[in-house]
């Protein structure tokens, strides 16, 4: 993967992270969390659950359930799936 992607992963991840912890709203997840949706398993790039889910959550979590917010970095070689299967599937959740 080339840096410019994974630095902007690793960004945005640490800007929602920070916020989302400041203000106590719940979790956010990057890269290998794993969600449960109504097709496949997915592991997105960023993921935002709000605290009302993630007092839930547990230790040995392995599939979570479905983020209130999911955030996919575009990669030029995987931009035509997330905009298109991808993003028709995600746009559903919850």
């Amino acid at each position: 993967m080339k840096r410019r992607y994974l630095s902007a992963v690793k960004y945005l991840n640490q800007l929602l992270g920070n916020y989302v912890q400041w203000n106590d709203l719940g979790e956010v997840d990057g890269g290998k969390a794993m969600i449960s949706l109504s097709r496949n398993d997915y592991e997105p790039d960023i993921c935002f659950w709000l605290k009302e889910k993630t007092d839930h959550f547990h230790a040995d979590l392995m599939m979570h359930p479905a983020p209130d917010l999911i955030v996919e970095v575009l990669f030029k070689s995987t931009a035509y799936r997330d905009r298109g299967s991808s993003f028709r599937i995600m746009q559903h959740v919850g």
